[in-house]
């Protein structure tokens, strides 16, 4: 078992390789601290699982139900952006807004995209308008996010935890 829940077994190179038996589950929970989507509602909740001691977290097309592919970014439990992108043709969408954005007004990077609040929901909203393949940014209203913010990169990490299954010197040596 590696720091990182997945498992290997020997392949008689000294090299433990990755098993089936790899909770996946793991993998499915991290997904959902950064993006929930509710098949039943064709909702998506951004954030929603994300800790508030994670100092950075940013994910880039996670796919939504209704054929949305969604990405964000968020640093010291501030989310600066939401970005959503409909491969399916599909012309609106409904977010739960990150928690963080409770009391905040919600503008698009796209004009034509409107965007409502859901009937008795402080953080439901309803965004209609939205075209194929076009990408559309949505932030609190007055925070337009800055191109530093928009670009995605790895977040902070201690090196010796990077890259479980790749190549090291001297073989594995994680086994």
């Amino acid at each position: 078992m590696q720091p990182n829940t997945f498992q290997g077994e020997n392949g008689g190179d000294g090299h433990a390789d990755p098993t089936s038996e790899t909770p996946l589950a793991m993998a499915t929970s991290i997904h959902d601290m950064f993006m929930f989507s509710d098949d039943s509602g064709d909702a998506f909740r951004p954030f929603w699982g994300m800790p508030k001691s994670q100092a950075q977290a940013s994910f880039h097309q996670l796919r939504a139900a209704g054929g949305l592919l969604i990405s964000g970014s968020q640093a010291k439990g501030v989310t600066a952006w939401i970005a959503l992108l409909s491969v399916a043709g599909a012309t609106n969408a409904t977010m739960f807004a990150p928690p963080d954005w409770s009391k905040a007004a919600i503008a698009a990077s796209v004009p034509s995209v409107q965007i409502s609040k859901c009937a008795g929901s402080r953080q439901c909203w309803v965004l209609d308008g939205l075209k194929p393949d076009e990408p559309v940014i949505l932030y609190p209203r007055g925070k337009v996010p800055t191109a530093e913010q928009l670009t995605l990169k790895p977040a902070d990490g201690n090196p010796k935890d990077f890259n479980w299954w790749g190549m090291h010197d001297g073989g594995a040596g994680r086994d």
